[in-house]
């Protein structure tokens, strides 16, 4: 971990050890902890509500990611039944300071193996902002468009895919492992 001055938590590495686990009720402030620490440019004002109902639902198909020493790294999930053979990620997102740690790659990782795990879907969705395309772009999705202002002044947004099974395997994830 990188040192941090005496009383503060210090700043999780990839070196961390975490936990993935599944979403409860009582990581809802822990994700809303989230939101707040990528707002903005990540996300808007106006989409923390939507969140928020969101994470009342007590939605499936939803991780959180932990270590010892912060509550929540990182959470996400897969939004299913929406287009048949398809998912969508959804609200992933990583703690601000805990950027480029490899968190997020972790995170998506998992959300691409609980995919792969239905051999009924066939791709995986996502839209997401100009500040997060690219790290799609490096795990193998292919940007479809790109709605200039799409979440707000300034915020595009762009709508990714990626195809599993390419081949019959998913050749970039098993590249990855």
């Amino acid at each position: 971990m990188t040192a941090a001055p005496e009383g503060v938590d210090p700043i999780p590495t990839i070196d961390t050890p975490v936990a993935l686990r599944d979403y409860g009720p009582e990581d809802a402030g822990g994700c809303l902890s989230l939101f707040d620490s990528n707002t903005p440019p990540f996300f808007l004002p106006y989409e923390r509500p939507q969140f928020t109902e969101f994470l009342s639902g007590n939605p499936k198909d939803f991780l959180v990611l932990a270590t010892a020493t912060v509550d929540l790294l990182a959470c996400g999930g897969l939004a299913r039944g929406r287009v048949e053979g398809r998912v969508d990620l959804c609200w992933g997102m990583v703690l601000r300071n805990c950027h480029r740690q490899g968190f997020g790659r972790q995170l998506l990782r998992a959300r691409i193996a609980q995919a792969l795990a239905d051999p009924a879907i066939r791709v995986v969705h996502l839209n997401t902002s100009k500040y997060s395309a690219g790290f799609f772009e490096r795990e193998g999705f292919v940007v479809d468009s790109v709605e200039l202002d799409g979440y707000g002044p300034g915020l595009d947004r762009y709508e990714l895919h990626r195809d599993l099974h390419p081949g019959g395997s998913d050749t970039v994830m098993e590249a990855a492992w």
